[in-house]
């Protein structure tokens, strides 16, 4: 079970946010990069369905949510956000599994954090 406390992300630093949100906007191209089948099964259709909506919400609903969260106060563009990137987004992994994940991309990222301004 997974709880959330909106309020606890309202009132956090809204860079915990826009991280959020780019962690989430790399699964649409992690899923479609990753599908090698030629023709993906029910789950990998799925997964890249959702995984397609995902990165839709975001780009039409991430301005307005930052923006509310900097000035603290909860919009449904705000809710929506916080769904998306902590419940949505772990189902494209849970049902595209191991077909539609990239490691290079957390391979990168792991290289990268030998300097300080990644962190």
């Amino acid at each position: 079970m997974v709880l959330v406390d909106s309020k606890i992300i309202l009132h956090a630093p809204a860079r915990y946010l826009i991280a959020g949100i780019g962690d989430t906007l790399a699964k649409w191209f992690e899923t479609k990069c990753s599908i090698k089948k030629a023709v993906p099964n029910v789950l990998n259709q799925t997964a890249i369905a959702i995984a397609g909506k995902l990165y839709q919400t975001l780009l039409e609903s991430g301005k307005e949510a930052v923006s509310s969260a900097g000035s603290h106060r909860s919009t449904r563009q705000f809710e929506d956000l916080v769904d998306a990137i902590i419940l949505v987004s772990g189902s494209v992994s849970g049902y595209g599994g191991d077909d539609c994940r990239t490691a290079a991309a957390h391979a990168i990222y792991s290289g990268l954090t030998i300097f300080p301004e990644v962190h």
